[in-house]
């Protein structure tokens, strides 16, 4: 099983699309996928036209003592999804309580669903710290970190890289990094200047870029990913590229340059 996570410092940085994008990518390439939502917005289904009050969802599931695959969504672009569910507060809290007492969770649970040989499970985390970024932190393999060209991702830098310096680097099969600027903008100074003081910070950290166009927004509101909505779009090639990059350290435990 290989596994990596999905984070962001702040929220509306596109983290949620980023993540669901990359899964598509990587199962048209073949490789078995499953997705989980671990934020409890809920987001993920509405990039695979799932009814958000499909099943139980992670959540419930986990509070009903069910298996995962139970709660589990074949989708039309190979990616298993996993979705968050509409927990009650209490609810909610209980699972986040549940999972934080667990000792090496979730891997019982992903073991039990039998998944394919291979797979690669993607957890989609909420903004900042929270008791499932911290989980998967100590979990994954690599992580990747989702911003904006902005001043406001910019100056919350420094968060994301506190929770990978605590729970990530100093662990022992942890391959890296990966930040990924989206909705990348050329045509603006603003946009411009950030993306390189972001490159002067992190150097060779940032792998990918997400440029900004009309396709990504249009492919969620009709609840498709962008490589089946507009496949020649240069949102889906930068998110095919990112795609490639991950494969490649997967596999070798490397970054191509």
């Amino acid at each position: 099983m290989k596994t990596l996570a999905v984070l962001s410092a702040k929220g509306g940085v596109g983290k949620t699309s980023v993540a669901s994008n990359l899964a598509v990518a990587l199962a048209q390439a073949g490789q078995p996928v499953l997705l989980i939502d671990l934020d409890p917005q809920n987001a993920v289904c509405h990039h695979f036209g799932i009814a958000p009050d499909a099943g139980p969802g992670i959540s419930l599931a986990t509070l009903r003592g069910q298996n995962w695959r139970t709660a589990a969504v074949e989708t039309e672009s190979g990616v298993l999804v996993l979705p968050y569910g509409i927990p009650s507060e209490l609810e909610r809290i209980a699972f986040e309580t549940t999972i934080d007492l667990q000792t090496g969770w979730p891997l019982n649970a992903l073991q039990d669903m039998q998944l394919a040989p291979g797979t690669l499970v993607i957890f989609d985390t909420p903004p900042g710290p929270s008791t499932y970024a911290r989980k998967t932190l100590c979990l994954v393999q690599l992580a990747v970190v989702v911003t904006l060209p902005d001043a406001a991702s910019y100056a919350t830098l420094h968060i994301m890289e506190g929770l990978l310096d605590e729970y990530s680097r100093p662990r022992p099969g942890f391959l890296g990094t990966h930040y990924v600027i989206n909705q990348a903008d050329s045509s603006q100074p603003l946009s411009r200047d950030v993306a390189a003081l972001l490159k002067t910070e992190l150097g060779a950290d940032i792998i990918g870029r997400i440029h900004k166009d009309q396709f990504m927004p249009e492919a969620l509101a009709n609840g498709q990913d962008v490589l089946r909505f507009a496949p020649y779009s240069q949102s889906a090639q930068d998110v095919s590229d990112f795609a490639r990059v991950v494969t490649q350290q997967l596999r070798t435990g490397t970054v191509s340059p």
